[in-house]
């Protein structure tokens, strides 16, 4: 709440202002209205109640973790949906989380 509440804020001030980073380069739609409402029900909808479900039956450092890597999990929608390769640099960081869950997991098994 705190951080939606201080972007809001900084986005107003932003605005007023008329900096041209809070400026819209296009006018609004309808297509980007729904694919703001979609995103905002999966991620902090749907996203959310699954973590909290998790927390309430699983373990904290599990669930953390295992959250964690959906970045991860998205590099290849994201190649698919919008055709552009991501950069070396952010599959280089997919690797290092990928491995540094498999050796937390490891290690918490034992």
């Amino acid at each position: 709440g705190i951080r939606m509440g201080s972007a809001l804020l900084a986005h107003c001030v932003l605005r007023l202002g008329r900096l041209p980073l809070a400026m819209p380069l296009k006018p609004v739609n309808r297509q980007v209205l729904t694919m703001i409402a979609t995103n905002g029900f999966l991620a902090m909808g749907l996203g959310m109640t699954l973590i909290l479900m998790a927390l309430r039956q699983g373990e904290v450092g599990m669930v953390a973790i295992l959250s964690s890597t959906t970045p991860v999990l998205l590099l290849p929608l994201l190649w698919w949906h919008s055709g552009e390769r991501p950069s070396v640099a952010a599959w280089a960081g997919a690797l290092i989380a990928t491995l540094g869950t498999a050796l937390v997991l490891g290690f918490s098994t034992h």
